[in-house]
């Protein structure tokens, strides 16, 4: 404390924290360096992140070119599954033998016909399907549709794997 009853420093103490200060300035300022030395040459094409014959290459991961048909199923498969009731029914359908509206109903907080909307959205999203038994119709799991996606997830996993691999080697 000085005379007037103000906390001082001294100036060594000041000197201190702006050396401290300016280390770290000059870390990030190299940092955006080489981030941006590394988004020229991206930019360039020197150095590419994403491969367009992907496909080709990697044949084993069981990749294939996609057509807009197989995109839309998959969009459809993935809005499907977007949604927490529509999963909570499927656990349901995976957990029963065959269940009905009514058995998927009880206890589940939802109508009969929220129900209903679900699974016309999960049918058409070929992850279910619906059997007529006399007057209920009874609902099951279509492995296959979860296949398709599965795959597919698994093919821009892949490919995103070998982006990040290209982009650290870069980096190094």
């Amino acid at each position: 404390m000085n005379a007037k009853g103000k906390k001082s420093t001294s100036r060594m103490e000041g000197t201190n924290r702006h050396s401290i200060k300016s280390s770290k300035g000059i870390k990030e300022k190299k940092a955006t360096e080489t981030e941006g030395r590394l988004l020229s040459r991206i930019r360039s094409g020197e150095v590419a992140i994403w491969s367009d014959d992907f496909s080709e290459n990697h044949s084993s991961v069981g990749t294939s070119d996609y057509t807009s048909s197989d995109l839309e199923s998959a969009a459809q498969v993935f809005a499907a599954l977007g949604n927490p009731s529509r999963i909570r029914l499927l656990k349901k359908i995976q957990g029963a033998t065959n269940p009905s509206i009514s058995e998927l109903s009880e206890r589940s907080g939802m109508t009969r016909q929220a129900i209903t909307v679900h699974l016309t959205v999960l049918e058409q999203a070929g992850l279910i399907q619906k059997k007529a038994e006399g007057r209920e119709r009874r609902y099951g799991i279509r492995r296959d549709g979860f296949r398709r996606s599965s795959a597919m997830l698994q093919s821009i996993a892949a490919q995103w794997d070998e982006n990040l691999d290209r982009l650290k080697l870069n980096l190094e």
